[in-house]
Protein backbone atom coordinates (compact mmCIF):
# COMPACT_ATOMS: atom_id res chain seq x y z
CA UNK A 1 0.00 0.00 0.00
CA UNK A 2 1.19 3.22 -0.78
CA UNK A 3 0.82 6.31 0.85
CA UNK A 4 0.29 8.77 -2.04
CA UNK A 5 -3.16 6.33 -2.54
CA UNK A 6 -4.89 6.91 0.57
CA UNK A 7 -3.86 10.72 0.25
CA UNK A 8 -5.56 10.81 -3.10
CA UNK A 9 -8.65 8.75 -1.71
CA UNK A 10 -8.80 11.30 1.42
CA UNK A 11 -9.06 14.77 -0.90
CA UNK A 12 -11.46 13.38 -3.07
CA UNK A 13 -13.78 12.99 0.34
CA UNK A 14 -12.46 16.71 1.69
CA UNK A 15 -13.89 18.01 -1.30
CA UNK A 16 -17.55 17.88 0.04
CA UNK A 17 -15.89 19.54 3.54
CA UNK A 18 -17.01 23.37 4.21
CA UNK A 19 -14.12 25.76 4.94
CA UNK A 20 -13.42 26.50 8.40
CA UNK A 21 -15.21 29.41 10.24
CA UNK A 22 -12.25 30.76 11.66
CA UNK A 23 -13.46 34.55 11.30
CA UNK A 24 -16.69 33.69 13.61
CA UNK A 25 -15.47 30.51 15.84
CA UNK A 26 -12.26 30.08 17.35
CA UNK A 27 -8.94 30.74 16.16
CA UNK A 28 -7.91 27.63 14.41
CA UNK A 29 -5.14 25.38 15.62
CA UNK A 30 -3.85 22.26 14.46
CA UNK A 31 -4.59 19.78 17.27
CA UNK A 32 -2.19 17.29 18.68
CA UNK A 33 -2.39 14.10 16.62
CA UNK A 34 -1.12 10.78 17.87
CA UNK A 35 -1.26 7.29 16.29
CA UNK A 36 -0.83 4.06 18.29
CA UNK A 37 -0.26 0.90 16.21
CA UNK A 38 -1.64 -2.65 17.25
CA UNK A 39 -1.04 -5.84 16.47
CA UNK A 40 -2.02 -8.93 18.87
CA UNK A 41 0.41 -12.31 18.61
CA UNK A 42 -2.23 -14.55 17.29
CA UNK A 43 -3.18 -17.54 19.13
CA UNK A 44 -2.35 -20.69 17.85
CA UNK A 45 -4.72 -23.47 18.34
CA UNK A 46 -5.62 -27.36 16.80
CA UNK A 47 -8.54 -27.64 18.64
CA UNK A 48 -11.47 -27.71 15.63
CA UNK A 49 -12.53 -29.78 13.25
CA UNK A 50 -12.24 -28.81 9.68
CA UNK A 51 -15.51 -28.75 9.14
CA UNK A 52 -15.69 -26.33 12.27
CA UNK A 53 -13.17 -23.80 10.45
CA UNK A 54 -15.16 -23.83 7.37
CA UNK A 55 -18.25 -22.84 9.04
CA UNK A 56 -16.03 -20.45 11.21
CA UNK A 57 -15.04 -19.07 7.43
CA UNK A 58 -18.31 -18.59 6.96
CA UNK A 59 -18.95 -16.33 9.84
CA UNK A 60 -21.14 -19.35 11.47
CA UNK A 61 -20.71 -18.16 15.42
CA UNK A 62 -19.10 -21.41 16.61
CA UNK A 63 -16.75 -19.56 18.72
CA UNK A 64 -15.92 -16.57 20.35
CA UNK A 65 -14.78 -14.87 17.18
CA UNK A 66 -17.00 -11.94 16.26
CA UNK A 67 -19.17 -12.25 12.55
CA UNK A 68 -17.50 -9.23 11.57
CA UNK A 69 -13.79 -11.38 11.46
CA UNK A 70 -11.43 -11.36 8.31
CA UNK A 71 -10.56 -14.28 7.95
CA UNK A 72 -8.58 -16.57 4.97
CA UNK A 73 -11.51 -17.36 2.50
CA UNK A 74 -11.02 -21.59 2.30
CA UNK A 75 -9.95 -23.53 4.85
CA UNK A 76 -10.85 -26.97 3.62
CA UNK A 77 -8.07 -26.20 0.62
CA UNK A 78 -5.24 -25.47 3.33
CA UNK A 79 -6.01 -26.80 6.53
CA UNK A 80 -5.74 -23.81 8.23
CA UNK A 81 -7.72 -20.48 8.96
CA UNK A 82 -5.66 -17.23 9.89
CA UNK A 83 -8.16 -14.69 11.66
CA UNK A 84 -7.53 -11.15 12.07
CA UNK A 85 -9.81 -8.14 12.73
CA UNK A 86 -8.58 -5.05 11.41
CA UNK A 87 -9.71 -2.13 13.73
CA UNK A 88 -9.40 1.33 14.50
CA UNK A 89 -10.57 3.26 17.21
CA UNK A 90 -10.12 7.27 18.47
CA UNK A 91 -10.32 9.57 21.39
CA UNK A 92 -10.52 12.92 20.69
CA UNK A 93 -10.31 16.28 23.50
CA UNK A 94 -12.88 18.73 22.41
CA UNK A 95 -12.74 22.51 23.85
CA UNK A 96 -16.75 24.36 23.42
CA UNK A 97 -16.63 28.13 23.50
CA UNK A 98 -19.32 30.16 23.85
CA UNK A 99 -20.59 32.98 21.25
CA UNK A 100 -22.82 35.41 20.55
CA UNK A 101 -26.64 35.34 19.48
CA UNK A 102 -27.13 31.68 21.53
CA UNK A 103 -24.52 29.94 19.49
CA UNK A 104 -21.38 28.16 20.65
CA UNK A 105 -17.76 27.15 18.77
CA UNK A 106 -15.96 23.69 19.10
CA UNK A 107 -12.63 22.78 18.21
CA UNK A 108 -10.73 19.57 18.16
CA UNK A 109 -8.03 19.67 20.87
CA UNK A 110 -6.20 16.22 20.57
CA UNK A 111 -6.71 13.19 18.26
CA UNK A 112 -5.61 9.58 19.74
CA UNK A 113 -6.15 6.89 17.09
CA UNK A 114 -5.30 3.47 17.68
CA UNK A 115 -5.02 0.97 14.26
CA UNK A 116 -4.11 -2.57 13.84
CA UNK A 117 -5.30 -6.03 14.35
CA UNK A 118 -6.90 -7.63 17.05
CA UNK A 119 -8.54 -10.97 18.30
CA UNK A 120 -5.74 -12.27 15.55
CA UNK A 121 -5.45 -16.52 15.76
CA UNK A 122 -4.42 -19.56 13.54
CA UNK A 123 -6.81 -22.30 13.69
CA UNK A 124 -5.54 -25.81 12.36
CA UNK A 125 -7.50 -28.60 11.76
CA UNK A 126 -7.33 -30.96 14.51
CA UNK A 127 -7.10 -33.51 12.02
CA UNK A 128 -3.72 -32.30 11.47
CA UNK A 129 -1.11 -33.24 13.76
CA UNK A 130 1.23 -31.31 15.52
CA UNK A 131 4.54 -33.38 14.58
CA UNK A 132 3.19 -33.55 11.09
CA UNK A 133 5.06 -32.86 7.87
CA UNK A 134 1.60 -31.10 6.91
CA UNK A 135 1.27 -29.10 10.04
CA UNK A 136 4.22 -27.50 9.36
CA UNK A 137 3.53 -26.63 5.58
CA UNK A 138 0.25 -24.94 7.20
CA UNK A 139 1.88 -23.00 9.79
CA UNK A 140 4.04 -21.72 7.59
CA UNK A 141 1.11 -20.54 5.23
CA UNK A 142 -0.98 -18.76 8.12
CA UNK A 143 2.34 -17.03 8.97
CA UNK A 144 2.48 -15.47 5.70
CA UNK A 145 -0.97 -13.69 6.28
CA UNK A 146 0.65 -12.78 9.74
CA UNK A 147 3.88 -11.11 8.23
CA UNK A 148 1.96 -9.36 5.31
CA UNK A 149 -0.60 -7.79 8.30
CA UNK A 150 2.37 -6.35 10.18
CA UNK A 151 3.63 -4.93 7.01
CA UNK A 152 0.63 -3.60 6.10
CA UNK A 153 -0.08 -1.83 9.20
CA UNK A 154 3.65 0.03 9.31
CA UNK A 155 2.57 1.30 6.26
CA UNK A 156 -1.36 2.23 7.33
CA UNK A 157 -0.06 3.33 10.92
CA UNK A 158 1.21 7.07 10.04
CA UNK A 159 -1.45 7.49 7.16
CA UNK A 160 -3.93 7.84 9.66
CA UNK A 161 -2.37 10.86 11.06
CA UNK A 162 -2.22 12.28 7.61
CA UNK A 163 -6.01 11.32 6.96
CA UNK A 164 -7.07 13.46 10.30
CA UNK A 165 -4.58 16.34 9.62
CA UNK A 166 -5.39 16.87 6.11
CA UNK A 167 -9.11 16.89 7.48
CA UNK A 168 -8.80 18.91 10.46
CA UNK A 169 -6.92 21.59 8.20
CA UNK A 170 -9.61 22.35 6.53
CA UNK A 171 -12.87 21.52 8.47
CA UNK A 172 -11.14 23.63 11.32
CA UNK A 173 -13.76 25.10 14.06
CA UNK A 174 -17.49 24.88 14.00
CA UNK A 175 -19.96 27.26 14.67
CA UNK A 176 -23.22 25.73 15.44
CA UNK A 177 -26.43 28.07 15.98
CA UNK A 178 -28.99 28.44 18.70
CA UNK A 179 -26.59 25.61 20.70
CA UNK A 180 -26.18 27.67 24.31
CA UNK A 181 -24.21 25.16 25.76
CA UNK A 182 -22.28 23.59 23.08
CA UNK A 183 -23.55 20.27 23.49
CA UNK A 184 -24.65 20.00 19.54
CA UNK A 185 -21.36 21.68 18.69
CA UNK A 186 -19.36 19.01 20.11
CA UNK A 187 -21.88 16.20 18.78
CA UNK A 188 -20.87 17.13 15.41
CA UNK A 189 -17.66 17.41 15.88
CA UNK A 190 -17.09 13.85 17.24
CA UNK A 191 -19.66 12.54 14.22
CA UNK A 192 -17.21 14.32 11.86
CA UNK A 193 -14.18 12.90 13.02
CA UNK A 194 -15.30 9.33 13.39
CA UNK A 195 -17.11 9.65 9.80
CA UNK A 196 -13.71 10.46 8.12
CA UNK A 197 -11.99 8.08 10.02
CA UNK A 198 -14.68 4.96 8.95
CA UNK A 199 -13.66 5.99 5.33
CA UNK A 200 -9.96 5.91 6.36
CA UNK A 201 -10.83 2.34 8.23
CA UNK A 202 -12.86 0.76 4.98
CA UNK A 203 -9.56 1.50 2.96
CA UNK A 204 -7.81 -0.14 5.30
CA UNK A 205 -9.97 -3.34 5.95
CA UNK A 206 -10.00 -3.23 1.82
CA UNK A 207 -6.20 -3.04 1.46
CA UNK A 208 -6.22 -5.71 3.86
CA UNK A 209 -8.73 -8.37 1.52
CA UNK A 210 -6.76 -7.39 -1.57
CA UNK A 211 -3.56 -8.40 0.37
CA UNK A 212 -5.08 -11.62 1.30
CA UNK A 213 -6.22 -12.38 -1.74
CA UNK A 214 -2.53 -12.04 -3.15
CA UNK A 215 -1.67 -14.52 -0.76
CA UNK A 216 -4.42 -17.17 -1.15
CA UNK A 217 -4.09 -18.40 -4.61
CA UNK A 218 -4.84 -21.11 -6.22
CA UNK A 219 -0.85 -21.72 -6.84
CA UNK A 220 -0.49 -21.48 -3.30
CA UNK A 221 -3.01 -23.94 -2.55
CA UNK A 222 -1.73 -26.18 -4.92
CA UNK A 223 1.60 -25.63 -3.80
CA UNK A 224 0.42 -26.94 -0.17
CA UNK A 225 -1.50 -29.81 -1.62
CA UNK A 226 1.78 -31.27 -3.31
CA UNK A 227 4.07 -30.60 -0.42
CA UNK A 228 5.15 -33.56 2.09
CA UNK A 229 5.16 -36.44 -0.55
CA UNK A 230 1.85 -36.64 -0.96
CA UNK A 231 1.00 -36.76 3.05
CA UNK A 232 -0.66 -33.53 2.54
CA UNK A 233 -3.02 -33.94 -0.39
CA UNK A 234 -4.09 -37.26 0.61
CA UNK A 235 -4.95 -35.67 4.07
CA UNK A 236 -6.91 -32.79 3.14
CA UNK A 237 -9.00 -34.76 0.93
CA UNK A 238 -10.11 -37.34 3.46
CA UNK A 239 -11.03 -34.59 5.94
CA UNK A 240 -12.62 -32.63 3.67
CA UNK A 241 -15.48 -35.40 3.68
CA UNK A 242 -18.40 -34.04 5.46
CA UNK A 243 -18.77 -36.21 8.56
CA UNK A 244 -22.37 -36.58 7.78
CA UNK A 245 -21.21 -38.84 4.83
CA UNK A 246 -18.68 -40.91 6.65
Amino acid sequence: MKTKLWLSSLLMVLSSVSARAESECLAFAMPEITVTPVFEEPKITNAATMWELKALALNHDLTTDAPDSMATRDPGQIGTLAVLRPAVSNEASINVGPMPNRASCVQILKVHVTVGFTDTAIRIAQEIQPDSCTYQVVMGHAFRHIAMARRLLNDAAPVAKDYVKAYLSRYGAIRVENDPTGEKAKAAAIWGLNEYLKGYEQAFQKEYVQNVQKIDTQEEYFRISQSCGGETQKLLKEINVSPHFK
